[in-house]
């Protein structure tokens, strides 16, 4: 990935090119059709998905918490935290 992507999700936009760079390097791509799961809580999270294109929602029980969308990230309390995902 490129380190200029990255400047467009709000979350990385503030760093320097050098932290750039280097977590481009260990970012992977991935896409997912309408409708698919992304996540399930009460799972152990390892990643953090920043949102390039389209829109999330996020769910617990049959219900919307948030929408999301273009330069937003999902998982990340899970990862910071170092707990099961919440949502």
């Amino acid at each position: 990935m490129e380190p200029d992507r990255l400047k467009q999700i709000d979350l990385f936009a503030p760093m320097p090119d050098e932290a750039l760079e280097r977590y481009a390097s260990m970012a992977d791509e991935t896409s997912i059709e309408e409708g698919e799961e992304l996540a399930r809580a009460g799972t152990w999270p390892y990643q953090l998905f920043a949102i390039e294109e389209g829109n999330v929602e996020i769910r617990r029980d049959g219900e919307t918490l948030a929408k999301l969308g273009k330069g937003d990230v999902v998982g990340e309390t899970g990862v910071v935290k170092r707990g099961l995902r919440n949502a």
